[in-house]
């Protein structure tokens, strides 16, 4: 909404990481059709699972998940189609994690050397997320409805424990979502 605000013709890149929650991807879908916006919809080489049994399960310790299913899809996208790099606008948040604590406003990622990283809200709190959603009458993922802090890939070794455990109630009984 806000890179919106200053210009309409920037497309969203949405990296599917194979083990995204349906109601994210239907999300984003409805979110680029709403928008009028162009969605660059971006799959890694291998699935998920399928990596999994070749190395395991990632855990924080070891989370090749990054690498594989998005730095490196990411990176084969900017090569073949932006080989001069491209400027990224995320809504990433110091107060998300421990680890997102260190990062900067702008910066680049080693892993994809030919991204510049834009965080404008970098320094937001989740009540100042909320009150521009508000604000702007964005509507939101369903899932936050339900009571997940993150809707990204739903085995993430990122995500608390309350939300893994909603991850498990949710696939006990499933949204139904409206068209």
């Amino acid at each position: 909404a806000l890179v919106r605000e200053i210009d309409k013709n920037i497309p969203a890149v949405f990296l599917n990481s194979t083990i995204e929650f349906p109601e994210t991807v239907k999300y984003v879908h409805n979110m680029s059709r709403l928008a009028k916006l162009e969605l660059i919809h971006l799959f890694p080489e291998h699935d998920f699972f399928d990596l999994c049994s070749r190395l395991g399960p990632p855990s924080c310790f070891m989370p090749w998940c990054c690498q594989t299913q998005k730095f490196s899809t990411l990176s084969r996208f900017i090569n073949h189609y932006n080989p001069n790099g491209i400027l990224s606008v995320e809504g990433l948040r110091r107060l998300e994690s421990k680890q997102r604590m260190n990062y900067k406003r702008v910066s680049i990622n080693k892993a994809i050397p030919r991204k510049v990283t834009v965080c404008p809200i970098i320094n937001w709190t989740t009540f100042e997320v909320w009150l521009y959603i508000l604000w702007k009458r964005i509507p939101v993922n369903p899932l936050y409805e339900r009571g997940f802090k993150r809707v990204g890939c739903w085995v993430c070794p990122h995500k608390s424990s309350s939300d893994f455990r909603l991850t498990e109630l949710l696939a006990r009984f499933p949204l139904r979502l409206c068209k």
